[in-house]
């Protein structure tokens, strides 16, 4: 059975982002194409004005249409692209295939004029100047189609069929020298689509690893080594983006501080490595209390670590803060040199409607002050602070 011609250059490793660059390169030629058809008509034109045949004219007026046809498809393929109709619609292959057919269609008005001048009249220099015109379109069509082999394959099926027939049968000798000519590039196109849908395919592919690189190095970047939650320099920009928008859309904005109680004490008795590890341990307990997509928890520095809960009131936050705490305080993780026996935490609430012009740290200083007073008031304890800076006094210490 015979292998099928694949609409575009075909790898396993090409993302579908890949795959739909491989159609822009193909609707990026506009104006090459736009070009090839104002050589298609001046020909067309002078055939028209040497021999006085109106079937010319006809075949201009055919050339224009599909011309028209084709810029339309192009304009609604970046209109698409651009998402000013929404999401774009169909996929890579479907727009690969209507480029086909257009390429197709006008491949077919090349050959009608190249069969009507070859069959209709006696003049060899008019042939030939017709086939030399409509080969140096084809060539030059190979490189700028090669990411659709179905493309290439079908466009040079097409033009080099018609241009033999018209060699073989036009009654010129001088036209049958461009007969081998003709069939030496049909035969070597598929080479040409191979070397040039490699070397795409090539391109491509760095790029998907560079992308990735990129993303790899921004994750990397945003994360803390230690726990794999996110590192200070990222809740700072979450921190700032989500302020402005709070402030702008007049919506709560809540930040949970947390501090790992006793925890030089804990170094101290059972090593860094431990403590390494206890750290590790109580982030993957803050992480799982923070389920929804905008929540945002960091380590933010040393036993430190908060949570940024965009849309949250104040009762949200800590009924937040009050899972971290509890699960925490169920885990039991030995801890000798605290008085409680066991690892625990204390945490800080702030939570306010930013005004314009606020300051973010003013909401980290707020939070600050409430963890303060968590600790002030026994530690494994939830503190919250009123939005003028005044811990509110409301804490809860269930100590075992």
């Amino acid at each position: 059975m015979a292998r099928r011609i694949p609409v575009l250059v075909q790898s396993e490793r090409l993302e579908q982002s890949s795959r739909w660059r491989l159609v822009e390169m193909l609707y990026e030629q506009h104006r090459a194409m736009l070009e090839g058809s104002l050589a298609q008509a001046l020909l067309e034109g002078i055939c028209a004005h040497i021999t006085g045949s109106a079937v010319y004219l006809v075949l201009i007026g055919i050339t224009a249409v599909v011309t028209s046809g084709r810029y339309a498809l192009t304009l609604q393929f970046r209109r698409r692209a651009a998402g000013l109709q929404g999401a774009r619609a169909g996929s890579p292959e479907g727009w690969a295939w209507r480029f086909v057919i257009g390429n197709c269609v006008t491949s077919a008005v090349f050959c009608l004029n190249t069969i009507y001048t070859c069959f209709a009249f006696r003049d060899a220099s008019l042939k030939l100047l017709v086939i030399l015109v409509q080969g140096a379109w084809l060539a030059g069509s190979t490189q700028r189609n090669a990411p659709s082999p179905a493309a290439v394959l079908a466009q040079t099926a097409l033009i080099s069929t018609d241009t033999v027939i018209g060699a073989a049968f036009g009654g010129s000798p001088i036209l049958y020298w461009l007969i081998p000519f003709v069939l030496a590039h049909a035969a070597s196109a598929r080479g040409g689509v191979a070397f040039f849908g490699d070397l795409h395919l090539s391109t491509l592919l760095n790029e998907q690893r560079l992308r990735a690189a990129n993303v790899l190095l921004t994750q990397q970047s945003a994360t803390d080594g230690l726990t794999g939650i996110g590192n200070r320099r990222a809740f700072d920009t979450v921190l700032a983006k989500e302020v402005r928008r709070a402030s702008r859309n007049a919506d709560s904005l809540a930040l949970i501080m947390i501090d790992v109680d006793y925890f030089k004490a804990y170094n101290d008795r059972y090593g860094h490595s431990a403590g390494d590890d206890c750290l590790r341990r109580v982030a993957a307990f803050i992480e799982g209390a923070v389920r929804r997509p905008p929540d945002f928890a960091a380590r933010f520095g040393g036993e430190e670590f908060c949570v940024l809960l965009p849309s949250t009131q104040l009762d949200g936050a800590r009924n937040v803060a009050e899972t971290i705490r509890a699960a925490i305080n169920a885990a039991r993780i030995p801890h000798a040199s605290s008085p409680i026996g066991h690892v625990t935490v204390s945490l800080g609430v702030s939570c306010l409607i930013p005004p314009p012009g606020f300051n973010e740290a003013d909401l980290v200083g707020m939070a600050d002050l409430a963890l303060y007073r968590a600790k002030e008031t026994g530690r494994n304890t939830v503190c919250d602070a009123a939005p003028s800076g005044r811990d509110s006094l409301k804490a809860n210490n269930p100590l075992p």
